[in-house]
């Protein structure tokens, strides 16, 4: 049996090696062979997790250690993340930490995050659509796929977006996620249209309540 239980802060290290371990392609775009220092993804992680606990989600066995297997994060407003990195001081504090050493980040590597950052800032999908909720972040342990974990994450966290008066979601998937993609549209989110970063192409998904779609 799978538990889907609210996230705690505890857990935000947990959840980042679930990020590296499930996607190994975009880490090695990234830091090439080097090892990544996962201090980075922490303090990333626990900005968008202390800015809004209630967005994030994690999967676990009932069993006595209780492993955490999965997670989602599902933030209701984007720009209100990178507003509260502003003016909070975030984004000094990472760049002192940066500038110590602390991350392990070269300047090749600082260009190529801040190059995918603008690539996705500057897509029409930000500037055509009402909302900015996004399905940020999922993930599930390799050995625990195929087994209805990530249907019962996004069900959860949909039903905290919807809670909160959320009326559209969209999330990027990578064209190739074939099995994401489906899950996707089985929870009702429609294939837009593309953005790119440098590591290549994702496909934008919106999902809409019924009362909100186009004819309906």
């Amino acid at each position: 049996m799978i538990d889907i239980t609210q996230a705690r802060k505890e857990d935000i290290p947990r959840i980042v090696e679930l990020f590296m371990s499930s996607f190994p392609d975009s880490i090695r775009h990234i830091f090439g062979d080097a090892k990544p220092n996962p201090i980075g993804l922490i303090d990333l992680f626990s900005f968008i997790y202390n800015c809004e606990p209630e967005s994030a989600f994690v999967a676990k066995e009932q069993m006595e250690k209780g492993d955490i297997i999965g997670y989602i994060i599902s933030p209701r407003s984007m720009r209100r993340l990178w507003f509260l990195a502003v003016i909070k001081g975030y984004i000094f504090k990472w760049f002192i930490r940066w500038v110590k050493g602390d991350y392990g980040l070269g300047l090749a590597q600082i260009k190529t995050l801040v190059k995918n950052k603008f690539g996705f800032v500057l897509t029409p999908y930000n500037y055509t659509h009402t909302t900015d909720a996004q399905i940020l972040s999922i993930a599930v342990a390799q050995e625990m796929r195929g087994k209805g974990i990530g249907s019962l994450l996004l069900e959860q966290a949909m039903k905290y977006l919807n809670h909160i008066g959320v009326q559209q979601i969209k999330l990027e998937v990578r064209p190739e996620n074939v099995s994401a993609r489906r899950m996707y549209k089985n929870f009702g989110f429609i294939e837009e249209g593309t953005t790119r970063d440098s590591q290549g192409e994702w496909i934008v998904m919106m999902y809409r309540k019924k009362e909100n779609r186009k004819g309906g």
